[in-house]
C-alpha cells in the first residue's frame, strides 16, 4: 500500500496483533509495521521513513500524560492516532487540541474504521504541516511561550541559530531567561496591557547562551498552542541597526559640542578685538586682548586638530 512504514508503539500483545491484522486487511505486509512495545525504542526509528504512527498512551516506560508530547517530538511531521480505552477518552480530546490527528478506541476497532483513520490523519496532518513549516522554516526567528508561565512551548530553527540554543535547552526555559534582569520589570508591565491581538511590542534588549547582548524589535500575537493560552513572537535582530543609529547619534553630539566651540570662539575673538585700545597702541589693556586672542586661537586649533584626528580614526578603522 505504501513504502512506508507504519509504526505501532503498543505494549500489550493482544492489540498489538489484532492492530497488525488489521493493518494486513487493508494492504500493510509485515515488512511495513513496525512495532515498539517501550517508548526510548523510538530511538532507532527514522521519523523520515515513517507514514503513520499509532500509539498507546500508557507505556511501561512513560505515564500517559507524558507518553504523546515525547511521541509527536520524535515524529514532528508524522501524523499521529492515539490508541485509548474508553475510559480515556476525555485525556484523549486534550491529546487532540495537543496534535494528534484522531483517535481509536480500543475493542472498536475495525478495517474500515481503521483505514478511514488512517486516511483522516494523514490529510489532515499534511494541511498541519503547511502551517507548521511556515513556523519552523521561517528565516524569521520565532517562539511561542506559555501565558501565564512564561515557559517556552516552540521556536523555530532561526530562533535557536539567534539565542544559540540547543531545541531541548530553549524548550527548558522561559522567556525571561533570554532577557537580561533589566528588561524583567518591562516584560511584566506589557504582559499586563498586552492586547488580545496582534501586538507591536517595539525595542527590546536580548541576550544570547553566551551572554552577548543584542537588540530585537518585537512583535507578539496571542494564540492557543497545544491546548494552552499562549503568546508567538516575532524577535527580528536590529542589533546593527541600533548600534549604527548610536553610533551616529554620538558623532552628532560630537559635531555639535565642536560647532558650540568654535562658535564660543568666534565670540570670545570679537569680544577682546572690541576692547582693543586703536587710538593708544601702548596701552597695557592691548597686550591683555592679544593674550586672549592667542590662547583663543590655540583653543580653536586644538579641536581642528580633534576633529582631523577623529576623521582619521574613522578611515582608519574603515580599511583595516
Amino acid at each position: 500500500m505504501t513504502n512506508q512504514k507504519i509504526v505501532i508503539i503498543e505494549d500489550n500483545d493482544d492489540t498489538f496483533f489484532l492492530i497488525k491484522g488489521l493493518l494486513k486487511n487493508i494492504g500493510y505486509d509485515d515488512q511495513s509495521v513496525v512495532r515498539c512495545a517501550q517508548l526510548h525504542e523510538l530511538d532507532r526509528i527514522d521519523p523520515k521513513d515513517v507514514g503513520v504512527v499509532l500509539t498507546d498512551l500508557s507505556l511501561p516506560d512513560s505515564p500517559y500524560r507524558l507518553t504523546f508530547k515525547k511521541v509527536n517530538d520524535h515524529f514532528v511531521y508524522t501524523p499521529i492516532i492515539v490508541l485509548t480505552g474508553t475510559a480515556e477518552v476525555e485525556v484523549t480530546n486534550n491529546i487532540l487540541k495537543a496534535g494528534a490527528q484522531d483517535y481509536l478506541i480500543k475493542g472498536e476497532i475495525d478495517s474500515r474504521t481503521l483505514s478511514k483513520s488512517i486516511q483522516y490523519a494523514i490529510e489532515r496532518k499534511r494541511m498541519a504541516n503547511d502551517y507548521k513549516r511556515l513556523f519552523l522554516e521561517s528565516p524569521l526567528p520565532m517562539y511561542i511561550f506559555e501565558k501565564d508561565t512564561y515557559r517556552f512551548l516552540a521556536a523555530n530553527e532561526a530562533a535557536l541559530r539567534q539565542y544559540q540554543y540547543t531545541r531541548n535547552e530553549f524548550v527548558a526555559m522561559t522567556a525571561l531567561d533570554i532577557r537580561p534582569e533589566s528588561e524583567w520589570e518591562r516584560f511584566y508591565k506589557v504582559r499586563k496591557t498586552m492586547p488580545d491581538s496582534y501586538f507591536d511590542a517595539g525595542r527590546w534588549l536580548h541576550q544570547r547562551k553566551n551572554g552577548e547582548q543584542f537588540y530585537v524589535h518585537v512583535y507578539a500575537h496571542p494564540i492557543e498552542f497545544e491546548g494552552k493560552e499562549a503568546t508567538i513572537v516575532l524577535a527580528n535582530d536590529i542589533d546593527a541597526r541600533v548600534k549604527a543609529e548610536q553610533e551616529l547619534q554620538e558623532k552628532t553630539d560630537q559635531i555639535e559640542k565642536i560647532l558650540g566651540s568654535v562658535g564660543d570662539g568666534f565670540i570670545t575673538i570679537q569680544e577682546l578685538t572690541a576692547r582693543f585700545n586703536t587710538e593708544d597702541p601702548a596701552d597695557p589693556v592691548n597686550a591683555t586682548v592679544i593674550n586672549g586672542i592667542n590662547e583663543t586661537v590655540r583653543k580653536l586649533d586644538d579641536v581642528v586638530k580633534g576633529v582631523n584626528g577623529k576623521a582619521h580614526d574613522t578611515i582608519t578603522e574603515k580599511t583595516d
